[in-house]
């Protein structure tokens, strides 16, 4: 089953070596193993739109939708046996421990 982790870290703090290490070590692991289907970091949130529409009318605005100490900065889509697998590596991700990270299932089809 696929599961798409976002992963959320904390604005305030700079990428350490050290996670940038943990992230590469990580993916490599995942493309190893078959694990990984796919994933990307995300532009800073202040590049990030976001479009409504109401009432007919569409509308778009740059930048932050809320004040928030997290902002979501990247995705992993994996593919794991089950539900418990799929949250032992969003836990591995490295911003698990500067943020959070949400492991959501794809609907199949």
């Amino acid at each position: 089953m696929k599961y798409l982790t976002l992963v959320y870290r904390n604005s305030e703090i700079e990428m350490s070596p050290e996670t940038f290490e943990g992230y590469r070590a990580l993916t490599e692991e995942l493309a190893k193993t078959g694990a990984l289907a796919g994933g990307r970091p995300l532009r800073p949130a202040p590049e990030r739109s976001c479009s409504r529409r109401m009432d007919g009318k569409t509308s778009a605005r740059k930048g932050a939708v809320g004040l928030s100490a997290h902002e979501l900065v990247g995705f992993y889509l994996i593919d794991c046996e089950n539900e418990a697998d799929a949250q032992e590596v969003a836990a591995r991700i490295p911003d698990a421990g500067h943020g959070f990270v949400e492991a959501r299932p794809l609907l199949q089809h």
